[in-house]
């Protein structure tokens, strides 16, 4: 990718080059030269209002444009000629035989134009001695772009800058001095500004040694429960981590709002994806609803009945505490485990029980 990048600056550092040299309408007077004439009359169109002189160029052997001849113009109809120079032996100083003719213009403020002619006589190829004569004149103003900095607020704003710059990885070149200034929420770099999106982050721009401008939170987020031991009496709304667990810390089971799991930074609530099972595998302290009534197996065909129970007994998962010797006892078609049952249904088969 950088010898890519680097072949297209260099590229651009050529073009650039040749657009310089062809800027400049002097010429080298090499002893021999044909003459182009533009006639009375002749039609002249296009972006011509500030024109105020036109040559014809040759390409030189590093490939710059060189002009070979040039007249001064204006746009009354009245002729003017132009005398083209053409190469001294073993230099490289005005126009081949047969060369084409490149014809641009400049104004006063060194704008230049791209010039398309028409021959009345003669042909647009160079040749000693010759004579060309032209009945119209085409003009078009070259468009010049400028890659910059468009933003006013930016420390590097570019006034003449006709369209916005960019690095080789889509950030904007337009260097911030603060939050203050940027257009968005993003990530201020020494040479450029990032903006936020779906894959790129606050923590990415610190990682890769930009200064992250994130959208502040309104209000002030923390623990709004008067029962944790970290209650926030300025907090204006309930603060929640990465996970969406509150971050209200309780000392005990006696200070929850609702059955759940306390962690050492925060809080979760149980629901049908979280139960007291998961609270424990991720290091938190389970508190589960108690139990009203004696659970317990209440099958009497299972080997481990409790005859004193009036609350069906299951375990974390969902399962019966009943304990079956076979499949001649079981209430259901279902799966028998060391220390209890679990029924079949859509999301638990056979296989899955074996597994």
């Amino acid at each position: 990718m950088r010898s890519i990048y680097t072949l297209f600056c260099c590229m651009v550092m050529f073009l650039t080059s040749s657009q310089l040299s062809a800027t400049s309408f002097d010429v080298v007077n090499t002893g021999s030269n044909m003459t182009v004439f533009v006639i009375p009359g002749a039609t002249m169109s296009g972006d011509l209002a500030d024109v105020s002189e036109i040559g014809i160029f040759y390409t030189n052997d590093s490939g710059d444009l060189v002009c070979a001849g040039a007249s001064s113009f204006s746009n009354d109809g009245s002729p003017f000629q132009i005398t083209l120079w053409g190469s001294e032996a073993g230099e490289d100083n005005g126009m081949a035989t047969s060369e084409a003719f490149t014809w641009l213009a400049k104004s006063a403020d060194d704008a230049i134009y791209d010039v398309t002619a028409s021959y009345l006589q003669g042909s647009d190829l160079f040749s000693i001695n010759g004579f060309t004569s032209v009945n119209a004149i085409q003009f078009t103003a070259q468009t010049v772009t400028v890659s910059g900095c468009m933003d006013a607020d930016a420390s590097n704003f570019a006034a003449d800058a006709t369209e916005a710059g960019f690095d080789q990885w889509g950030n904007s070149t337009c260097v911030y001095a603060s939050c203050e200034d940027i257009p968005t929420w993003g990530c201020i770099y020494a040479d450029g500004f990032g903006s936020f999106n779906a894959d790129f982050s606050a923590a990415q721009c610190s990682e890769y040694g930009g200064s992250p401008c994130e959208e502040p939170v309104l209000g002030t987020p923390g623990c709004m429960d008067t029962l944790a031991t970290n209650f926030l009496a300025d907090a204006t709304e309930a603060g929640f981590d990465q996970y969406g667990n509150s971050l209200c810390v309780y000392a005990s089971c006696d200070d929850i709002p609702t059955w759940g799991c306390i962690y050492g930074n925060g809080f979760g609530t149980f629901n049908v994806d979280f139960t007291a099972a998961n609270c424990s595998e991720y290091g938190g302290s389970p508190c589960e609803e108690p139990v009203v009534g004696t659970p317990g197996c209440m099958d009497a065909n299972a080997s481990n009945f409790n005859a004193e129970a009036d609350v069906a007994g299951l375990d974390q998962y969902g399962n019966s505490l009943c304990v079956y010797a076979s499949c001649d006892d079981i209430p259901t078609w279902g799966c028998i485990y060391g220390n209890g049952f679990g029924a079949f249904n859509a999301d638990f088969s056979a296989a899955q029980c074996s597994e």
